[in-house]
């Protein structure tokens, strides 16, 4: 499942470069392959969704952003984690 890391990756490339729709196209299909692949409440797919809320939030999206956040937020306390294993926002330099 390399390839979907590389969407998830690409998706933090384009966001970088503010190339904000193409960023969001390549989380949605990083989202939708680990979906599939290990579940809606991996780590990977949680991570995902995550960025996703942080590049909703840079867009003024903030009901979205929200949402992706809820989401990661309620997954991850299910499950006793209490923290991200890294950090997963971007740079912003």
């Amino acid at each position: 499942m390399v390839w979907l890391g590389l969407f998830h990756q690409l998706g933090l490339l384009c966001a970088d470069q503010g190339k904000l729709v193409e960023a969001e196209q390549m989380y949605q299909r990083a989202l939708q392959g680990y979906e599939k692949a290990w579940g809606p409440e991996h780590t990977s797919t949680l991570d995902t969704v995550n960025n996703l809320g942080n590049l909703y939030a840079d867009q003024g999206k903030l009901i979205e952003a929200e949402q992706m956040y809820q989401r990661a937020l309620q997954a991850r306390r299910r499950h006793g984690v209490q923290s991200t294993r890294r950090r997963l926002t971007r740079s912003t330099t």
